[in-house]
């Protein structure tokens, strides 16, 4: 970027009362629209804009901003290894040095770039930086910038790539327009004189991303690189040549434009006094085709007929992250994220989910959710070992790293099952059936009409390796999918048997510092996505890695006497609901996470008609279940003849050298209970601004639970999934009958809503539960002290710590039509407590 203040002088400026206008929300005016072709055609589709649309923008941008390219790949290409290959990084990695050369009208030319690659036994991803520091220094703490431009160990030991790129080499940035053919890419294919290039003849910017697009020419002829996993990466000038080799290249899979400003990923039609504009940056038109001069001083009015969020948009559907820092007010933070909004709406015509954010962030929050990133961070203009981070952690989120392969013996049975799975559909259908004996695989995929029948005594074992799953990201959804068996838009679909899916979850990481819920690095069990038609019946699935039996926008599923035991990590859910017409029933959960959770993160899908009947639930966490997601809507849903009881096992602790430990009780929950007990029999909850009604539990006995029943409205709206807040926020008719047990902890029960959201309409008949007590001293203290606001907190019955409340049985907040039927809240025999049964507030 064109820099036009010095730090100290921009550190002035930040300090003045006017650039409180920073803070304030700008307008765009005027903005060319993106999603509406030249002929007046909307853009309602991938289809419509990939035929119609997308080739339009890409010739106004190439025409008149960054002009076109006289090659792409030269035919006489070559690259040279310059030095051989070395160790590096302390034995973590291997470093490769590299040079392109090309040849053409003009003769002969060059650039060199460096490699560092972490030791792995399969091709890794890698992140291209492009910038003006040499390569052979790139990495040097002690070199002409900080080694954090280009953090290589850090990228390294998360599993990627690193790839420096001079980008002085293929066009010199700092002489002359007269001199800048003297040398690179510009002597050898032309201009030869840029004070008198055609109209649209390709400026410096065009050029050192086409140098990136050589980068990757040579990433697919090495085997150590994941071609389909590149990122190109810069910062400033640097990052504008990012996003022209991500837009124009559609073989880089990830672009990151870091402060990249005007002309790059900043909204030129926005009102920011404070930013830099066309007019400004033209003092560097050697970077542009020369029809982008005519634009000076029309990029704020309605005689400029594009603007950068055609420039982001061409990066769909693949990832894009676009950063900004608090201090760069001439790059234009809010503009840049504008222009990402109003990119945003290409992803979602390929069903997927673009910038996930609810309003501009504050400072350090990462929005990665959707498949366009973004974030604030505090600071100058630079790009820093944060940036980087926050970069890596957006890839991670979308499966891009994987830990390293473990050696395996005998050979998995994947592809032999897979190949009679995929011959028994292509025939119209059949039963395929696993015999005796343990069969170790990894993610098994059932296909259309395709039954999977364990016979008694046959294991299916899961491969301890996430390199033998096929890791898919759904929109508006937690985390990454895999499993040990898996299927995606099937229909008519089975498993059953008297046979095991082992998912050897005690050989997984638990919890991987810096992933998305580590989900994407732990297969589930049993994933069930986009599927219509699924039954399950009689088999039992053990230790699975992350969740334990999930179905994701699926319509039709029957389960019955199916068993779950899985305690091997700390999210271990037995069954987890986003689905309608639903029938679960004489299943037997023991779980470490919730045991029946019905779930919604597609604003577009209505979870609706699920019944759980005749079914067990141990647990540490909450045993039947709405929530937590409930971003869309869940409505019918019902708990029917059901028990709640204690876990019989616990999860097996692991130390962060994964070495085993002892047998423990993963959720402690309150202070002073026993451990090996669970936090909610009953857990119905509305914390993300959907709507929920209609939800009934009838007869469910319950002991060995911390809270008996929990009924909680939230305003947490903060889960990146991919999903939009509704903003309809309705919770309603929820019932609950027939329960009968006993509670573990002094905490009451509640049903509690917040300002905003409040519980309406909740009815509890024939409750008989009896409560532990608190004891007279903490009981009176219980009493005395306010109810803490804790609206914005994760839900679960241990928010309400370190007060108890001041019932011992039920507390009531905030809730609209509560009706008490035959409801008994009694102390145990020796209990004191001098709180009553049930408080209902004012509120």
């Amino acid at each position: 970027m064109n820099r036009k203040w010095t730090v100290p002088a921009l550190a002035a400026v930040l300090a003045t009362t006017a650039f409180a206008e920073f803070e304030k929300a700008p307008t765009a005016t005027n903005v060319p629209v993106l999603m509406r072709g030249s002929c007046g055609e909307q853009i309602a589709s991938a289809a419509d804009w990939e035929t119609i649309r997308r080739p339009e923008v890409v010739k106004i941008l190439l025409t008149q901003e960054y002009g076109l390219r006289p090659v792409e790949r030269p035919d006489d290409l070559a690259f040279v290894e310059t030095a051989p290959v070395e160790e590096c990084l302390g034995g973590k990695a291997l470093r490769k040095r590299v040079k392109a050369v090309y040849s053409g009208p003009g003769g002969r030319s060059e650039f060199n770039f460096s490699v560092w690659i972490p030791k792995s036994a399969r091709p890794v991803p890698a992140f291209v930086h492009t910038s003006p520091r040499p390569a052979e220094t790139a990495a040097d703490p002690d070199g002409p910038r900080p080694a954090y431009w280009l953090p290589v160990e850090d990228i390294v030991s998360r599993g990627f790539a690193a790839v420096a790129y001079c980008n002085q080499e293929v066009a010199i940035d700092w002489r002359d327009a007269s001199d800048v053919p003297t040398s690179g890419v510009f002597k050898v294919f032309g201009p030869q004189d840029f004070t008198k290039r055609q109209p649209t003849e390709w400026g410096i910017l065009s050029a050192w991303a086409w140098g990136m697009s050589r980068i990757l020419d040579w990433i697919e002829t090495e085997p150590l690189l994941d071609a389909k996993r590149v990122a190109a990466v810069g910062l400033s000038r640097n990052g504008k040549a990012a996003l022209v080799a991500g837009a124009f290249d559609e073989r880089f899979a990830m672009t990151v434009s870091c402060c990249s400003g005007c002309s790059g990923a900043k909204l030129n039609h926005i009102e920011l006094w404070e930013s830099e504009h066309i007019k400004d940056i033209m003092v560097a038109e050697k970077w542009f085709c020369p029809n982008y001069k005519a634009y000076v001083g029309k990029d704020r009015s309605n005689k400029m007929p594009f603007d950068q969020h055609f420039l982001l948009a061409l990066v769909a559907p693949r990832l894009l992250y676009v950063s900004s820092a608090t201090e760069d007010a001439w790059a234009g933070p809010r503009g840049e994220f504008a222009a990402l909004e109003l990119a945003s709406p290409v992803w979602n015509l390929y069903g997927l989910p673009g910038l996930v954010a609810h309003g501009f962030p504050k400072a350090d929050t990462p929005l990665i959710g959707g498949y366009a990133g973004y974030h604030l961070r505090s600071g100058f203009h630079d790009l820093t070992r944060y940036d980087w981070r926050c970069y890596m952690d957006f890839a991670e989120r979308h499966g891009w790293t994987l830990p390293p392969r473990a050696a395996r013996a005998p050979e998995l049975e994947t592809g032999k099952w897979q190949a009679a799975i995929d011959a028994a559909s292509a025939a119209g259908g059949g039963k395929v059936t696993v015999g005796p004996g343990v069969h170790k695989v990894g993610q098994i995929e059932l296909k259309n009409n395709v039954e999977l029948h364990l016979e008694e005594g046959a294991v299916l074992e899961g491969s301890s390796d996430i390199a033998d799953y096929r890791v898919v990201c759904l929109p508006y959804s937690e985390g990454t999918w895999s499993g040990v068996v898996a299927a995606f838009g099937a229909t008519n679909i089975a498993v059953t048997g008297k046979g095991v899916i082992d998912g050897q979850g005690a050989k997984w990481p638990i919890m991987p510092e810096r992933w998305f819920n580590s989900e994407g690095r732990r297969p589930r069990g049993m994933v069930f996505a986009d599927c219509r038609g699924v039954r399950l019946e009689g088999f039992t699935l053990r230790d699975a890695a992350c969740w334990g039996i999930v179905f994701k926008c699926c319509d039709g599923v029957a389960a019955a006497n199916v068993k779950v035991d899985s305690h091997a990590n700390d999210n271990n859910d037995g069954f987890d609901i986003e689905a309608r017409n639903v029938v679960i029933e004489n299943c037997d959960v023991d779980s470490g996470d919730d045991a029946f959770c019905i779930k919604s993160n597609h604003p577009h899908f209505t979870v609706e008609n699920v019944t759980v009947r005749g079914c067990i639930a141990r647990t540490h966490c909450n045993a039947y279940k709405i929530g937590t997601a409930t971003h869309g809507t869940i409505r019918k849903v019902r708990f029917e003849n059901c028990r709640a009881e204690a876990p019989r096992r616990d999860y097996r602790n692991r130390t962060p050298d994964g070495k085993q430990g002892s047998w423990r009780n993963f959720r402690p929950g309150f202070p002073g209970y026993p451990a090996g007990v669970g936090i909610s029999a009953i857990a119905v909850e509305n914390v993300d601004g959907g709507i929920v009604e209609d939800i009934v539990a009838d007869g469910v006995e319950l002991s060995g639970f911390q809270v008996p029943i929990f009924v909680r409205s939230g305003l947490r709206q903060s889960r990146e999934c991919g999903t939009p807040p509704s903003g309809k926020r309705i919770f309603r008719r929820i019932a609950i009958a027939n329960v009968k047990g006993s509670a573990a902890s002094s905490v009451a029960s509640s049903v509690s809503g917040v300002d905003g959201c409040r519980v309406r309409d909740v009815v509890l008949r024939n409750v008989d539960i009896v409560c532990r007590g608190a004891g007279k001293a903490a009981s009176e203290q219980a009493v005395a002290m306010p109810v803490p606001d804790v609206s914005g907190k994760y839900p679960e019955a241990t928010m309400f710590k370190p007060s108890i409340l001041p019932a011992y049985g039920l507390y009531i907040d905030r809730a609209d039509a509560v009706t008490l039927d035959n409801v008994k809240f009694s102390l145990a025999a020796g209990a004191e407590d001098v709180r009553p049964p049930v408080v209902q507030t004012k509120n």
